[in-house]
């Protein structure tokens, strides 16, 4: 049964609808469109990856062209390109991620679902436009999202002393966010920053998060944080 609607909704609700997520567990089921367009991929030439979760996942798109769904897919993401692979009767396609407006995966370790939205949906505090998309970790009054983005280290190989390394790596880096009044806002790192993000609940906050032992590193430690505050508000 799907999530019910949150009152401050980020996911779209044809992206969180029960149907949509028995799809996803029906892993008998066929996807039933297969018109994709695109190439397979080249093979890399650095050590790592570029994607999001290298894992093949099920998943479900929602489009930006009339709220059109693609339902049921083995996908992965890739952060650089900004497009997904998807597997389909004949082999490998690629859809471009500027098309996907949202999208719901289960993962293929744990079976929980993961909803994401589009970045470009959002307006940073200095309005600069926003690519590739934010996992939605928890919603409410503030919604806390994250986004992990690639770094490339460069060889560093140095021949006349014959030390370093002559392979360039691909390291994943990820940040956290919130929304509020309408602009997304980078999470602070520390207790003393992040604190006033919870206006009048800051001391309540600040003894649940002491309480719990809570670490600002975590993502579960974090959704829990945020999770509490937003039952907060809606309690009083």
């Amino acid at each position: 049964m799907g999530a019910p609607a949150q009152p401050n909704s980020t996911v779209p609700k044809n992206i969180r609808a029960a149907n949509t997520l028995d799809n996803l567990f029906d892993s008998n089921g066929l996807a039933t469109f297969d018109n994709l367009y695109g190439i397979p991929l080249e093979p890399g030439s650095v050590l790592g990856n570029s994607y999001l979760n290298p894992d093949w996942n099920r998943t479900t798109f929602l489009l930006y062209d009339a709220d059109k769904m693609l339902e049921a897919y083995s996908s992965r993401y890739e952060i650089d390109q900004d497009q997904f692979e998807i597997k389909v009767a004949g082999g490998i396609k690629l859809l471009n991620g500027k098309r996907v407006k949202s999208f719901v995966w289960l993962d293929s370790l744990t079976r929980s679902p993961h909803y994401f939205v589009n970045a470009k949906d959002f307006k940073s505090e200095d309005n600069s436009g926003l690519r590739g998309f934010f996992e939605v970790l928890t919603e409410g009054e503030l919604t806390l999202l994250s986004r992990t983005d690639i770094v490339v280290k460069k060889p560093n190989y140095n021949e006349k002393l014959d030390i370093g390394t002559r392979d360039a790596r691909i390291l994943k880096k990820t940040k956290f966010y919130f929304t509020a009044k309408g602009k997304i806002k980078e999470l602070a790192t520390n207790r003393k920053k992040l604190l006033p993000v919870f206006g009048e609940h800051a001391n309540a906050m600040d003894e649940f998060i002491r309480k719990n032992s809570l670490s600002l590193n975590e993502p579960a430690h974090l959704k829990a944080i945020f999770e509490n505050y937003n039952a907060k508000v809606i309690t009083n």
